[in-house]
Order: structure tokens, then sequence, then C-alpha cells
């Protein structure tokens, strides 16, 4: 759930940076493996914080019992 929500909201690895290293080209080659590994070891944690602490809030403001996985995507019912 957590991906699901950091997709909808944009919390973590969401930027322009992350857009453009997806749809980019040139993504073959030991060099460009290497970044993009070290990158993903160099922001999880920063991922895990920041998920935590709104997975909590959102918990503790009972907003999380508002989302619901359906088909294997993040819905949002306010009701």
């Amino acid at each position: 759930m957590s991906e699901l929500l950091n997709q909808q909201y944009g919390f973590n690895d969401m930027d322009t940076n992350s857009y453009i290293d997806r749809i980019r080209t040139d993504n073959t080659g030991l060099l460009y493996h290497f970044w993009n590994v070290g990158f993903r070891f160099a922001s999880r944690p920063d991922f895990y914080n920041r998920m935590t602490l709104f997975y909590a809030q959102m918990h503790k403001d009972g907003s999380l019992d508002a989302h619901k996985i359906v088909d294997g995507k993040l819905v949002y019912d306010w009701t």
C-alpha cells in the first residue's frame, strides 16, 4: 500500500529527475546500472522515513481507512 500511496501523492522518487530517468533511451551498460542501483540505495532510507511519518499521520487522522486497494489500484472513498 505504501508504494501506491507514494505514486498517488508523490512523496519520494516522484520528481522530474525520476521521470526523466524512466523515459531515457540510453539505459543500458554497466555504468548506468551502477548509478541507478547507487541512487536506489541512497534514496530508500528517505522513502521509509517519509512514508512512515505519512502513514502514521494518516492513521491518526483516520484517513487511512478511506484508502482501499481494488484490482491493484489505490481507491479513495471519502465516505
